[in-house]
């Protein structure tokens, strides 16, 4: 068993198996090396995390669908206000930017699928977050094409006036939204073809142009099947 100790204030020790915990996230499979200090203690230290992120990261290593409360009925109507949506849409974004940080690819396509129905049940698009996912990927990543889908699709005149639009660091993915309308120009968009309204997709995922298998492949877990149900 290895512990991670979460956070900083009041730090919380998850014990988790060696082999779950190294199976997906090289991150975690250096850190345990014999070269390294956390292989001779079995202790990850992870102060710049939070629990309820890495307890979504658990989770998922134990084959329990993440973010499960979110199946609740209480959940899904108060996902109907803005504010809802865009706390929880700030969830994935977190739980996202830790699985890019200890490379764990399976998961944050999970995440990426998660997300995507998310939005599409609440009729919702979380530029912001999708903004930020943009700027973590490196330059061809799949992910990225969900922003430009998602602009390209349900664009409205009034997300320009966002604060993301005049970020600096945006600059790349408004070029890149700013190419995608030009090869448009001239052709039919019907919102009821935008790619993640589609169900059992790769579009957005590490693995797709690879030879790498989808982690629904990978891992066939109950609670997978069920999602891909729904």
């Amino acid at each position: 068993m290895v512990t991670v100790r979460v956070g900083t204030k009041e730090p919380k020790d998850f014990h988790i198996h060696k082999q779950r915990l190294c199976q997906y996230s090289p991150f975690f499979k250096g850190a345990l090396d014999k070269d390294w200090s956390e292989a001779k203690s079995n202790v990850i230290e992870l102060p710049d995390d939070t629990v309820e992120i890495f307890e979504i990261y658990c989770d998922w290593l134990y084959n329990i669908s993440p973010f499960r409360e979110s199946a609740s009925p209480s959940v899904q109507h108060a996902a109907q206000s803005l504010d809802a949506f865009r706390l929880e849409s700030t969830r994935y974004y977190e739980a996202y930017m830790f699985g890019d940080k200890v490379l764990d690819v399976a998961f944050t396509d999970m995440l990426i699928d998660n997300l995507v129905m998310h939005m599409n049940s609440c009729a919702l698009y979380p530029v912001f977050q999708l903004f930020k996912i943009f700027q973590l990927s490196a330059s061809g990543h799949p992910v990225r094409q969900l922003l430009i889908d998602v602009v390209l699709y349900d664009g409205q005149e009034r997300w320009l006036e966002k604060a993301c639009w005049n970020d600096v660091d945006n600059r790349e993915a408004i070029l890149e939204i700013t190419k995608a309308l030009v090869r448009q120009k001239g052709k039919l968009v019907n919102k009821a073809d935008a790619p993640y309204l589609k169900t059992n997709i790769c579009r957005y995922h590490s693995h797709t142009g690879t030879d790498t298998p989808c982690y629904k492949t990978q891992r066939g877990w109950g609670w997978l099947r069920e999602q891909d149900k729904a």
